[in-house]
């Protein structure tokens, strides 16, 4: 049975409400339920080359009539604000709704832009030699196309930020699109480099328009709301990471199982790796890990609720912590002016003997013997 229920405010998933807004633009474009849930039922097919996206009015004429020829067969869409909705449904569902409109812009712009543009635009992107350079190429590419949605990238020595803008405010649907963009560019470049890249912290010029857990759980667990633009900020580094992508990888990234560029497996933002993010950052502030029940809190979620996410992802808050332990422990071991004493108190080590067996479980060497290693390795 299908359920496309009105925008909920506050109470939706941020998966279910973006579906909600998808489904809603096709209502507004004129076409009816039937021919939205019969797109919907039309899984992708699978491509040979990248000649096969359909960016041309014939392949969209196609699509067209593959709907038309679509029986009357039920077709599951249920985007209800408790909707557990799948990574192959939504990808389906966001690339269908776009074929429908014929618009990469779901009907939010006064123009039209082309269904299958973005996926070009990553191919052109592919070309250049580091994240940064990526993102510089395909923002001038929308600056070219477009003058109502435009982004921007800023950094400084630690951090980088990258911003959308647009021409009208973002109220309504044009919420739901500021969000939309920031997590399409996050993913986009995770996958061009082949990494996770933290979102430390995201800024949007609305309002929440799901729980806050929800915005923990896709972008960062800190999110301010009704500030100037839409902004997500991470470590400056992973702008000069090198592209590892290859053309026949963007042909399977748009086949069948791989469709969805907002969910790419393994590499979606895991909560275990958001943590160390933040415990690091504490850690190297004040020399003290926060608390299970702090972090819980900032997620908004018990400590029951952390635990069991954190296992599901195969690790723990002590694994998370005795990881940060251990390089920094390295880091200033590296460093003779630091004395042995000094290093154990800075690391929460009780004596040195503690960090001793410590360093020897991770070296085979004590504290001492690593340090003489390395004066010997330098010709010191």
């Amino acid at each position: 049975m299908t359920k496309i229920p009105e925008l909920p405010a506050q109470h939706s998933s941020l998966l279910a409400r973006y579906g909600q807004a998808m489904v809603l633009q096709a209502l507004a474009a004129g076409f009816d339920m039937e021919i939205i849930v019969k797109a919907l039922s039309i899984p992708p097919r699978l491509l040979e080359s990248l000649d096969e996206i359909p960016i041309s009015n014939q392949m969209l004429d196609d699509f067209m009539r593959q709907v038309e020829r679509e029986g009357h067969r039920e077709y599951q869409v249920d985007l209800s604000p408790s909707a557990e909705i799948s990574p192959e449904l939504f990808g389906r569902l966001q690339r269908n709704i776009k074929w429908l409109l014929r618009d990469e812009f779901l009907g939010l712009t006064q123009t039209p832009c082309k269904a299958g543009v973005f996926l070009v635009m990553i191919e052109l992107v592919m070309s250049t030699s580091t994240l940064a350079s990526a993102l510089q190429k395909g923002f001038r590419f929308y600056r070219a196309l477009t003058d109502e949605v435009w982004f921007s990238l800023s950094s400084d020595a630690n951090y980088a930020e990258l911003t959308v803008h647009l021409a009208s405010p973002a109220g309504g649907a044009m919420t739901f699109w500021s969000e939309w963009w920031l997590l399409t560019w996050h993913r986009m470049s995770c996958w061009l480099i082949g990494d996770s890249i933290p979102i430390l912290s995201a800024r949007f010029p609305h309002e929440p328009g799901a729980p806050m857990q929800e915005y923990a759980r896709i972008f960062s667990n800190d999110c301010q709301f009704g500030r100037a633009t839409a902004t997500i900020r991470f470590h400056r580094h992973f702008l000069d990471k090198r592209l590892v992508r290859t053309e026949e990888e963007l042909t399977e990234l748009v086949a069948d199982r791989n469709l969805n560029i907002q969910f790419i497996p393994g590499l979606d933002n895991p909560l275990a790796l958001r943590i160390e993010v933040q415990l690091e950052h504490q850690f190297k502030l004040v020399r003290e890990f926060l608390t299970m029940e702090q972090v819980a809190e900032s997620y908004h979620m018990s400590s029951q609720t952390l635990r069991r996410r954190l296992d599901d992802e195969g690790s723990s808050f002590r694994l998370i912590k005795e990881r940060i332990r251990r390089r920094a422990v390295m880091q200033w071991l590296n460093d003779p002016e630091i004395p042995i004493s000094e290093i154990a108190h800075m690391t929460g080590f009780a004596e040195s003997n503690g960090l001793s067996r410590a360093v020897k479980s991770w070296t085979g060497l004590s504290p001492t013997e690593y340090r003489e290693k390395l004066s010997a390795a330098s010709g010191d």
